[in-house]
């Protein structure tokens, strides 16, 4: 009974730190307009630029971060923009950075409500998307912790068995690859990616809950599956702590 209680205590401890140091300031408005990103790696505060197309000229707004800069081309400032609304669209992207002036004429896809771009300092160019390298790393990054934290809820709830930890690593690294997958495909700022980890959370629950019924003792059930709920609750504690500190 000591030692349970010991290991509530410190699970408990471990969620409250976590809880801590995730703080997200919450703003009750409506989504944003439909936009053009683009994607700068490195922190730039003296990014600033330019979008021309049906003639007209729209200003970029500058969103700097630790890791990344982005420039944020919103169609609502030009009432008589619809090229949000075409596949393929003539544009002349000027870009002011580190003293440098870029200036790329291409035909741009614009594919969804947010189209997402990145300039590529080395190449000097626009592609569509976010890099494979950079995506594969976050992704990887936030894979790995949350891994890691769920094993080691599982550790001080005592679980020992090999099928366990088989059916622990396996499921993990399915669910939380597919969930940081999609977290992925969000713009890098989303403003919806909170409530996208809380839903997906949930289905992960509910999968890994059934596929722990099957492969543990009848004795021991009831405590597996009391794991595995604190181990997604400290999983979604730390999501929403990465979503603060590192881009998506």
């Amino acid at each position: 009974m000591i030692h349970v209680c010991k290991r509530w205590g410190i699970c408990l401890m471990l969620m409250l730190v976590l809880l801590g140091a995730f703080t997200v300031n919450a703003k009750a408005n409506a989504d944003e307009p439909p936009m053009l990103w683009i994607l700068i790696s490195g922190e730039h505060k003296d990014l600033s630029g330019t979008l021309q197309l049906e003639g007209v000229t729209l200003f970029g707004r500058p969103y700097i971060t630790r890791y990344e800069s982005y420039l944020r081309f919103y169609f609502s400032d030009e009432s008589q923009l619809n090229s949000y609304t075409k596949e393929k669209v003539q544009a002349i992207v000027t870009i002011h950075l580190t003293g440098e002036k870029y200036i790329i004429e291409d035909v741009l896809q614009m594919r969804d409500y947010n189209t997402m771009y990145t300039f590529d300092l080395d190449q000097k160019t626009l592609f569509e998307g976010k890099s494979l390298a950079r995506s594969v790393l976050l992704v990887g990054l936030r894979v790995i912790l949350t891994i890691f934290v769920e094993a080691l809820i599982f550790f001080l709830f005592g679980f020992k068995e090999k099928r366990i930890w088989i059916a622990f690593i396996l499921i993990n690294l399915f669910t939380q690859g597919i969930l940081h997958g999609l977290l992925n495909a969000e713009v890098p700022v989303g403003s919806y990616a909170m409530l996208a980890l809380v839903f997906y959370e949930i289905v992960i629950l509910i999968v890994e809950w059934l596929v722990f019924f099957f492969v543990s003792e009848d004795q021991r059930k009831a405590k597996l599956m009391l794991t595995v709920f604190v181990a997604n609750m400290a999983s979604l504690i730390l999501g929403g702590f990465l979503i603060t500190m590192l881009p998506l």
